[in-house]
C-alpha cells in the first residue's frame, strides 16, 4: 500500500484567484502521476480558497466550490476518482458539505498505520483568535480581487514564515497534536498539511511529516509505503526519508 498526500493548493474560487499557480494541465499531469505511482491519493485540505469571497458566509462558500470545480474540469475528474480522498481543511469547510469530503483519512498496511487530517485543530492562532484569522483571510481576498496578488502573497508569506518559526520543532503544537493523533487513531506515521512548511519529524512511537504546500507553482507531496515502511517528503523534487517505526 503506497499512498500520497497532497495539500494546501487553495485554487481560487471565480471571481477571486487564487494562490494555486500551476497551468492546470501540468498539475493534472503531476497528479496523474502520483495516482499511477501510488494505490492512493489523498488531498488534504484547502483544495479550494472559498473564504475569499466579498459576502461571507456558508452558501457563499457553497457557491464558491461549485465555481471553482466548473472552472478546473480536471479537478473534477480527479475527485471522481475511487483512489483518490479529499479531506476538508480550514478554508474550504463547506467541501463536507458540497463534496463529502472527510476530515480523517487512515491506511493499514504490514508496516503500520498512516493517519492523515487537515491539522488546522493544532493551529494555535485559530484556537485563541478565530475571528482575527477569519478577518485576515476575508481581507486577502479583496486584496487579491482588485488585481494586488503580489502583495496579498507577500502578507501570507509573512504570516507563515512568523508561524512556522514560533510553532516548528519537537515540543511545537504540531508535533505535539501529532502524537494525540497517533494515539487516537493507534497510527505510527501521522500527516497533516496547514501549515505550509514541509516536515518530517521523528517523534515518540511515530512519524510527524507534512508536505507543505502545493500552491504557487510548487509540487509537494508526502508517499508513505506502508509494505516497505518507508515515508519521504518530496517538494520540487527533493526528497527527505525517513523509517517508520514499527507498529
Amino acid at each position: 500500500m503506497r499512498v500520497a498526500v497532497v495539500s494546501d493548493l487553495h485554487i481560487g474560487c471565480p471571481p477571486v484567484p487564487g494562490a494555486f499557480g500551476h497551468p492546470p494541465a501540468a498539475f493534472a499531469a503531476y497528479l496523474a502521476g502520483l495516482l499511477d505511482t501510488h494505490d492512493h491519493v489523498v488531498l488534504n485540505g484547502d483544495i479550494f480558497q472559498t473564504d475569499h469571497q466579498l459576502v461571507p458566509g456558508l452558501r457563499s462558500q457553497r457557491a464558491a466550490i461549485q465555481r471553482a470545480l466548473d472552472a478546473h474540469p480536471w479537478l473534477r475528474d480527479a475527485l471522481d476518482d475511487p483512489r483518490t480522498t479529499l479531506l476538508r481543511g480550514n478554508h474550504d469547510d463547506e467541501t463536507r458539505t458540497v463534496l463529502a469530503a472527510g476530515v480523517h483519512a487512515t491506511f493499514d498496511g504490514p508496516a503500520g498505520r498512516l493517519v492523515v487530517t487537515h491539522g488546522d485543530r493544532w493551529d494555535p492562532v485559530i484556537d485563541t483568535a478565530p475571528r482575527v484569522s477569519a478577518v485576515a483571510t476575508w481581507a486577502s481576498g479583496r486584496i487579491r480581487r482588485v488585481g494586488l496578488g503580489r502583495l496579498a502573497q507577500w502578507l501570507e508569506g509573512r504570516d507563515i514564515a512568523i508561524k512556522g518559526a514560533r510553532f516548528r520543532g519537537p515540543d511545537g503544537p504540531y508535533a505535539r497534536g501529532a502524537l494525540v493523533e497517533k494515539d487516537q487513531h493507534t497510527a505510527n506515521i501521522v500527516v497533516f498539511g496547514h501549515t505550509h512548511r514541509p516536515a518530517l519529524l521523528p517523534l515518540d512511537g511515530c512519524v510527524y511529516a507534512n508536505p507543505g504546500s502545493a500552491s504557487l507553482g510548487h509540487r509537494a507531496h508526502v508517499s508513505v509505503d506502508l509494505a516497505q515502511g518507508t515515508v519521504a517528503v518530496v517538494v520540487d523534487g527533493q526528497t527527505r526519508s525517513a523509517r517508520l517505526p514499527r507498529a
